[in-house]
């Protein structure tokens, strides 16, 4: 169930686990992920990581390792966590993982085991290294650690061949450097520049340089540091520049986001040829076809002590922190603007990178809490920035406890300050976090808040944002006359600011507003309006909203299978920008629809779906929802124990949670329950509530399946 993969840095470790994860992924019918830790310096941001890169939606009171068990459950699934080194304390959590979901297996890479129980470790040893008494070359070429330095000597010098002239020298070469594969490419990679026999000189003489710390490091860790060394040695020094600073990015870097850290706006002309000799020299890796660049782990520790030895450290850091903060506004203006999909994929690709400037921002502004370091103050409004750009893609990915956690960090030292336009877009996004997650009182004095912020400034944009906000706030309170004037401001400061997306989206809620206030045909106009802007400018994230309201107004018709179409289409609009959290709505919603026109099967495949969505993504009230329309559904369609079976469970969690949950068809439907009931006798009915409230959401999905 846990297999470890050990050894020294430079071993394969990493090499050796990929190539196994590829072999067996395809015999997880449930998914095989691959997870980089090489990010990751503390215990606790495995489980996180990992949640992340499985794409689970984050929810309040819910762990991380509870949301990775949730929606693994029992299926067979396979994970990659690669570059354990300094996360080895969460040995606990893999453990508990494994023993809490019955089909995972993991794969770990590391310098040592994890030590617990179900684990089995296999240490990967360096590669044969030959007899440097052997005559011939044949002879030779059973060694993997000459197999491995022939490849990579034809790969950089293609007219290379093992001779009779050069086997002494390559033996001594494979020697010198212990069979470690990563020191024997850094080498072989060489051979553009030395024949063999140089190329053994060279290293004999750059790796017996010592070090004023080797006494306390492994002989064959001293060996690949000082080959990568040896390698940094032979680099220009612009090269040598390079490969410093690219070692403050996390998880890797796009061409544009490296030039832009790396480099003057005047040197770029050279960033590529730079970076194609770092790749050359087998110190950078290039990634996803070509489109990225990494650094292994044992390069980027080199890179990174080189970094601060020199003092370059943190004005690399800070330009790596402006550069992603740059980039996260432009992911806000293409998600709010005609790139919706690209910018939100654009973000997942540098998640890693935008949460490391998050926390340099946040490093800084707690040393700006000093009058001693008065420059880094500015950190806390590049930080609130940073995070308010980011908000709409956290809140599509649902990242809530990611917004709710870096906002807090960074808040409380913005009060008493001026408005400013990073606090009150960090304002916003809290706001919008506090009232999905139900913290209704906070979430409307943070946009009340937001609001005054950004009527200081006079920023139109920033006023529809606000306005809009907290009429999702008001509404979300039922306070219905003043989410409809705050709405017709947001309508109003989207139109002047010329701004698509905001006005559209505030005319998705402003329809919605004007449903409940009974006046459905005023709400359907105005938000067939809004379609039509959302699909000129590739909205879906609004787009999915509109739809789906329209279709509840059609249902309310009668229209039920236009609404259900109208529902498939929100749906395919909430697939493609990945907003799972929505999709979970509108499967309940779709559910309630049919429950409504008496189509029981089609119910239960929506509250179904719904159910295991809203699960995966954490939603206590959604999953409420979830089952007392299942339980309906079942009731009606005459499955009268299963009903009261997820009823019992549906109340076991409202109860254990105290989250009231409800929907507006609810006390209609509820009497079909109550009938399945009266058809039970005593005696089964109460094995079957006993039953029910010890069931969780996925035991509910278990039983429902067979």
């Amino acid at each position: 169930r846990v297999l470890s993969l050990t050894g020294a840095a430079g071993t394969g470790t990493s090499r050796v686990a990929i190539e196994l994860f590829t072999q067996l992924q395809n015999d997880f019918p449930h998914g095989a992920a691959y997870v980089s830790l090489a990010a990751v310096s503390e215990a606790r941001g495995v489980m996180p990581t990992i949640s992340t890169a499985l794409g689970i939606a984050e929810a309040h009171g819910r762990s991380a390792l509870d949301a990775i068990a949730t929606v693994i459950g029992g299926g067979r699934t396979l994970l990659l966590l690669d570059n354990m080194e300094h996360a080895r304390d969460s040995a606990a959590d893999i453990a508990e993982l494994v023993s809490r979901c019955s089909g995972v297996c993991v794969i770990t890479t590391s310098r040592a085991p994890l030590t617990i129980g179900i684990e089995h470790e296999l240490a990967v040893p360096t590669l044969a290294v030959p007899d440097m008494h052997v005559i011939h070359v044949d002879a030779l070429l059973p060694a993997t650690a000459v197999e491995l330095f022939v490849q990579r000597a034809v790969k950089a010098q293609p007219a290379f061949a093992l001779t009779t002239a050069n086997r002494a020298d390559v033996a001594a070469i494979c020697l010198r450097l212990d069979g470690l594969p990563l020191a024997l490419e850094l080498a072989a990679a060489r051979l553009r520049l030395f024949e063999p026999a140089a190329l053994r000189q060279q290293l004999d003489d750059g790796i017996d340089l010592p070090t004023a710390d080797d006494h306390d490091v492994p002989a064959r860790q001293r060996t690949l540091r000082a080959t990568i060394a040896w390698s940094d040695s032979l680099l220009s020094t612009a090269e040598q520049q390079l490969l410093r600073s690219l070692s403050v990015f996390a998880d890797g870097w796009a061409l544009a986001e490296m030039e832009a850290v790396c480099y003057a706006e005047a040197d770029q002309w050279r960033a590529r040829d730079e970076l194609r000799a770092l790749v050359d020299h087998g110190l950078v890796r290039v990634v996803d076809a070509g489109a990225r660049y990494e650094l292994l782990e044992p390069i980027r520790a080199f890179a990174a002590d080189s970094l601060k030895e020199r003092g370059e450290a943190e004005s690399v850091q800070r330009a790596h922190a402006m550069v992603f903060l740059a980039y996260a506004d432009d992911v806000q203006a293409g998600i709010t603007g005609t790139t919706q999909l690209a910018a939100m994929q654009r973000a997942r690709h540098d998640d890693a990178n935008m949460r490391a400037a998050i926390r340099w921002f946040t490093a800084q502004a707690l040393l700006g809490l000093s009058p001693r370091v008065p420059a880094a103050a500015d950190a806390v409004e590049h930080g609130l920035l940073l995070c308010g750009a980011l908000y709409w893609y956290w809140h599509i990915g649902g990242q809530h406890v990611t917004a709710r956690a870096s906002i807090d960090a960074l808040m409380p030292m913005a009060s008493g300050r001026a408005p400013s336009r990073g606090r009150a877009r960090s304002l916003l996004a809290s706001g919008m976090v506090s009232v999905n997650a139900g913290e209704m009182e906070r979430g409307i004095d943070e946009l009340a808040r937001a609001l005054a912020d950004a009527r200081v400034l006079a920023d139109d944009a920033l006023l529809a944002e606000a306005y809009m906000g907290v009429g999702y706030g008001h509404m979300s309170l039922g306070n219905m006359e003043e989410s409809g004037a705050a709405l017709d401001e947001a309508i109003a400061f989207g139109e002047r600011a010329q701004h698509d997306f905001l006005r559209s989206f505030s005319m998705s809620m402003k329809g919605l507003q004007l449903f409940v206030c009974d006046a459905l045909d005023a709400g359907f106009d105005l938000l067939t309006q809004a379609r039509r802007i959302q699909t000129r400018i590739g909205d879906d994230e609004g787009g999915g909203l509109a739809l789906s309201f329209l279709a509840q107004m059609t249902a309310a018709r009668g229209e039920v299978g236009r609404a259900l179409e109208l529902y498939g289409q929100a749906l395919s609009s909430f697939k493609r920008v990945g907003d799972r959290p929505e999709l979970a709505r509108v499967h309940s919603e779709i559910g309630w629809t049919a429950l409504g026109a008496s189509r029981f099967a089609v119910a239960r495949e929506a509250f179904r779906r719904s159910l295991r969505v809203y699960n995966d993504v954490g939603s206590t009230r959604g999953v409420g929802l979830a089952l007392a329309g299942l339980a309906v559904a079942h009731a009606a369609d005459g499955r009268a124990a299963r009903a009261v079976t997820i009823a019992a469970a549906a109340d076991a969690i409202a109860e254990r949670t105290g989250v009231v949950v409800a929907h507006p068809m609810g006390p209609e439907m509820a009497g079909h329950v109550d009938t399945a009931r009266a058809t039970i006798s005593e005696e089964l009915l109460a094995a079957l509530v006993l039953a029910g409230r010890g069931m969780s959401p996925g035991d509910v999905l278990t039983m429902i399946a067979g």
